[in-house]
């Protein structure tokens, strides 16, 4: 336990200090929002291509947490004891069943040329900008999600329904993707993961990630798979850009 608490002290220094922040225009945000409706999905203010400061100032709102300055950080670099560490109290937590939940405001991290708003630098984002600063990528996990739209008590084919009636989405169509492990060359077919998707002619991809089966638990740890109960937003090309290929 000793290690499990080094990584959650670890992690915590790894927060940059807060910063000051103007007052959220809540607003002003929502507005914006508002005037991209015929282009894109807009969900409580939320789209693709609003700016990462926007995205993390609104969330901090819904969420009721602190608003901090939205200059991008770097997270630190961590001597090979600390990685050591943080690693061990990671495989610790996962093994006791014990995940520390992050705590404060979210803020933007620059990683890979690309700002990440996210609590820590070591969860998974709510959302993904380039390096112009417009978001490009919303991943909204099952605790966010319960906290924006208070469906804790929702079953979730009930919150799809809502959601896609709200923001006119047509319908969510049904598949699955592969979930593969790839050691030292070889690729082998470990799950899979049901998804209800749509991709929409207005140059979005809405993808709801079901729990992964998993066929074959020896090789588990090295799949890489969406969180069950996630819910993704992608940019990508309009109906008119695609369709342009075949002229």
């Amino acid at each position: 336990m000793k290690k499990l608490a080094l990584a959650l002290t670890l992690i915590g220094t790894m927060m940059p200090p807060a910063t000051h922040a103007d007052s959220l225009d809540f607003e002003a945000i929502k507005a914006k929002g508002e005037n991209k409706k015929d282009q894109t999905l807009v969900f409580k203010g939320f789209y693709l291509g609003m700016p990462a400061a926007d995205a993390q100032a609104l969330l901090n709102h819904y969420l009721k947490l602190e608003q901090v300055g939205s200059e991008p950080a770097e997270p630190p670099k961590l001597t090979p004891e600390q990685e050591q560490a943080k690693l061990m109290g990671a495989l610790l937590g996962a093994a006791l069943g014990v995940r520390e939940e992050p705590k404060g405001p979210f803020r933007i991290f620059k990683a890979d040329g690309k700002l990440l708003v996210q609590r820590t630098p070591d969860e998974r984002p709510f959302a993904v900008a380039g390096a112009d600063g417009a978001i490009i990528e919303f991943e909204i996990s099952e605790t966010v999600r319960n906290k924006l739209f208070d469906s804790a008590n929702m079953p979730i084919n009930e919150f799809l329904q809502n959601f896609i009636n709200a923001y006119d989405i047509p319908s969510l169509d049904a598949s699955r993707v592969e979930l593969n492990a790839q050691f030292l060359g070889i690729v082998e077919k470990v799950g899979f993961q049901n998804i209800l998707q749509h991709r929409s002619p207005k140059g979005f991809e809405i993808t709801y990630w079901d729990d992964p089966v998993i066929l074959n638990d020896e090789n588990a740890a090295l799949v890489s798979t969406k969180p069950a109960n996630t819910i993704t937003i992608f940019k990508i090309e309009t109906a008119k850009q695609r369709e342009s290929k075949f002229d």
